[in-house]
């Protein structure tokens, strides 16, 4: 299961990104990382996955930037909450966006992930980041195929480095490099 991926998994940050770009001053930052997402949102393939976990998630950071005090934040208000939220779950009902179910135990299989990569190599691996690794995992499993693990999350690629059984299952894509 090493061939280019043709699958992709998305996590809560590359999610965000993309929307994060639909205001009328996005940042650099959010335009090089959230463009990306969005081609790969509007293409016809490959098949793109994400998690409750994502969704969940993805609400709860569109709401921390609603409220948030910093002026570099005052686009992000209740209609960029709102037209974010149907845009994309307008991706999920048309199937664009497939979610994926954690696997089973995922939350333990998690929880020693994140206490080994923290006490053997100081990583800073987070449980809802290995639940993403894990769930992206199980699909590549699935699909007998290589998974693209699409994040801005610098910890992804430095875990997968120290533990590289992950290699066989899911490309890690820092959208910020």
């Amino acid at each position: 299961m090493t061939e280019p991926a043709n699958s992709v998994y998305l996590d809560t940050s590359a999610l965000v990104r993309m929307v994060e770009c639909d205001v009328k001053n996005p940042s650099a930052r959010n335009l090089h990382a959230g463009g990306p997402v969005a081609q790969l949102c509007a293409a016809e393939g490959p098949s793109v996955g994400l998690s409750s976990l994502t969704i969940v998630e993805f609400h709860n950071t569109l709401a921390t930037n609603w409220r948030a005090n910093n002026p570099g934040y005052k686009e992000f208000d209740q209609a960029w909450v709102e037209r974010s939220q149907v845009k994309v779950m307008d991706l999920v009902a048309r199937q664009r966006l497939i979610l994926r179910s954690a696997p089973a135990r995922a939350v333990e299989h998690a929880l020693a992930l994140v206490t080994l990569a923290t006490r053997d190599h100081r990583n800073g691996l987070r449980v809802w980041d290995a639940i993403h690794l894990i769930t992206a995992a199980t699909w590549a499993h699935e699909l007998q195929a290589t998974v693209g693990l699409w994040t801005t999350d610098k910890d992804f690629g430095k875990f997968v480095d120290l533990f590289p059984h992950f290699k066989q299952f899911v490309q890690i894509r820092n959208l910020d490099q």
